[in-house]
């Protein structure tokens, strides 16, 4: 797979002398993410967190984007942890003002597909949805992720009874969305 693969490579420019930076990291995190499997989760943490210790690298938004976005890819046994990891990288995106076009599309994405069954899933989802529409970037794709990651009657409360009277969403929600 792209992540064994990403790996290999990762180890033999260490085996070189070769010091990975943050744009090795990142071209590293996005290969793992691509295997789609439910090991993503954890070697993208386990390598980040080596690499971070071994050559003193940051986070950018493209290492916290890509850790986002390998959450969505572990095992049920992960779930916890990786929920966690994803909000708390979340947290670090706002913070630095990092959010773009492609941070509430992986969070949707972790929303639909860790937090279903979830015991804390209706906060979660709740909780993500309004960021997105506080942030301005509710796209289409994320609308309906929320949407199937709630509870009919929530979804009316957070999403139907607040459209205008003519049926359209407040312009605020989606203010940064081009296109």
């Amino acid at each position: 797979s792209s992540g064994k693969k990403a790996l290999a490579l990762l180890k033999t420019m260490e085996h070189l002398g070769i010091k990975p930076d943050i744009r090795t990291l990142t071209l590293f995190l996005q290969n793992v993410v691509k295997g789609r499997n439910d090991a993503a989760f954890l070697v993208a943490m386990a390598a980040t967190n080596r690499l971070q210790q071994a050559y003193d690298l940051g986070k950018d938004s493209y290492v916290r984007h890509s850790l986002m976005d390998a959450c969505a890819s572990v095992s049920i046994k992960y779930r916890d942890e990786a929920i966690k990891q994803s909000l708390t990288n979340l947290h670090e995106i706002r913070t630095s003002g990092e959010v773009g076009p492609s941070t509430y599309g992986i969070v949707s994405k972790i929303v639909s597909k860790l937090c279903r069954g979830h015991k804390q899933s209706h906060k979660i989802a709740v909780r993500c949805f309004e960021l997105c529409c506080k942030d301005g970037w509710l796209t289409h794709e994320a609308k309906l992720r929320f949407q199937n990651s709630m509870p009919e009657a929530t979804w009316v409360r957070m999403y139907t009874d607040k459209l205008s009277r003519m049926g359209e969403e407040p312009p605020e929600w989606s203010r940064k969305v081009v296109g």
